[in-house]
């Protein structure tokens, strides 16, 4: 969702001072934002904080763009939440 993305830039510029310009859901977190290791943790405390989700540590193993953990926040929110996404016929 749209939202979500944009809940997660401010995330990203606020808490990890990354110029919004470089933020796009093609973004590399760690070779393009250059998000290391241990401040992938910190963004994923602060998303699971924010989001009041639980992200599954399998499912983050794989994750290396913005879209991709996008995308992984949007479904973790589906299944919290599903009267919230279901879609319009």
């Amino acid at each position: 969702m749209k939202t979500t993305y944009n809940t997660f830039k401010k995330i990203l510029t606020k808490n990890f001072f990354i110029k919004p310009t470089k933020i796009a859901a093609k973004s590399q977190l760690n070779k393009d934002l250059g998000i290391s290791s241990l401040e992938f943790v910190e963004l994923v405390v602060t998303v699971e904080n924010i989001f009041h989700i639980e992200l599954n540590d399998k499912e983050l193993e794989n994750i290396k763009t913005v879209g991709e953990l996008v995308s992984c926040i949007d479904r973790n929110l589906a299944t919290k939440h599903p009267n919230l996404y279901l879609s319009v016929a």
